[in-house]
């Protein structure tokens, strides 16, 4: 592959693209053609694919309530982590 991006990580991203793809055009154009009464549009469409990426995502573990960026432990991407309530 080209620009340094593995094979590998190319197939991930393209089998997860694949599987979020026939999700929208399984599940969900046919659900959104039925509640309203015509194909989906463009914008409507790019919604429905958002849709399906989401669903199709793997589950994130949380850190510990209280945990804050930096600390032992956490989560070296601040911005994931800036609401979370500080330690006591």
């Amino acid at each position: 592959m080209g620009y340094g991006i593995g094979a590998d990580l190319v197939a991930a991203f393209s089998h997860r693209r694949s599987e979020s793809t026939k999700l929208v055009d399984r599940e969900l154009v046919p659900r959104f053609q039925a509640a309203h009464g015509h194909t989906p549009n463009q914008r409507e469409l790019a919604v429905l694919q958002e849709q399906a990426t989401l669903r199709t995502r793997s589950t994130r573990t949380a850190l510990p309530t209280g945990t804050r960026p930096g600390a032992a432990g956490a989560c070296p991407h601040p911005h994931c982590c800036i609401l979370m309530p500080k330690k006591a």
